[in-house]
């Protein structure tokens, strides 16, 4: 029994040192599609097409203008942005965009940052904002949208696509939700195959180094990739360095615990025997 017991916790352990490290790489999944794919989103491209903020110019003029920098380094455009790279990424795992509506939620960030755009030289008025929701260009701005998404999708040939798929999919809240799932079962589990309070903390904390150990390895081959590979851009892999270090931080943690507890055990076992 106690030989099954141990076979258990050993395959739930390498079971949860995989999930563990496919739920930090999916962090960096997303920028691995960006860097493969070069042009997920282009928000300000978008924009102009439709013909509104056009005093935004150029990804230059962003780079060039301090105010302008500073509107695309707001929280909220950030949060904007990243919201689309996720929808785009929920498309190339499959997910259908035809009910995404860009021009809604563009308005609604332009209307709460209309005051910080006016002070930075973009005049919008409120009868700009009223005219551009009662012009083509509304609707226009959302097929540009899945438009460009169909560009991107057929520039690829099939193993691309695949490619650009599956890292989508592994980028996905859905697909970090199911991995937490799985970590909270497995150690449950761990924790009820070692009949203990805390023998249970040895074999995690073995998995939290050993996941930490091949996150961090793992952002470090990433970089490497996309330095030699995609030449022009360069995945962030910081995220997975953080991950890496704080999973091999709380791993010597628990089993500093364990060996604490395991101490005690043993010197209070000593106490009954002599007595």
């Amino acid at each position: 029994m106690k030989a099954l017991r141990i076979v258990g916790i050993v395959l739930l352990s390498i079971f949860l040192v995989i999930v563990t490290c496919l739920f930090t790489y999916s962090f960096s999944f997303k920028e691995v599609v960006k860097g493969v794919t070069g042009d997920i989103v282009s928000f300000t491209d978008l924009d102009k097409s439709s013909g509104f903020m056009d005093g935004i110019g150029s990804s230059d003029d962003i780079n060039a203008d301090p105010k302008v920098r500073e509107i695309m380094e707001d929280k909220e455009v950030q949060a904007f942005i990243e919201k689309y790279v996720d929808i785009t990424l929920e498309g190339f795992s499959g997910k259908d965009l035809s009910d995404v509506d860009l021009s809604k939620d563009l308005i609604e960030l332009i209307e709460d940052k209309q005051e910080m755009l006016n002070e930075a030289g973009i005049e919008i008025t409120d009868e700009d904002i009223a005219e551009f929701k009662n012009s083509e260009d509304y609707n226009e701005l959302n097929k540009n949208y899945n438009k460009m998404f169909d560009d991107v999708s057929s520039d690829m040939n099939n193993s691309e696509m695949q490619f650009i798929k599956t890292f989508s999919f592994l980028g996905t809240n859905s697909f970090r939700t199911t991995c937490l799932i799985l970590i909270f079962v497995s150690v449950l589990l761990i924790g009820l195959l070692s009949w203990s309070l805390f023998k249970w903390l040895l074999p995690i904390g073995i998995d939290c180094i050993v996941s930490g150990v091949l996150t961090s390895g793992g952002g470090l081959l990433l970089y490497l990739f996309s330095t030699a590979l995609l030449k022009s851009y360069t995945i962030k892999t910081f995220s997975l360095f953080a991950f890496g270090f704080s999973l091999i931080v709380v791993g010597i943690v628990m089993i500093i615990i364990y060996a604490i507890f395991k101490g005690k055990e043993k010197k209070n076992a000593v106490s009954k025997v002599s007595e």
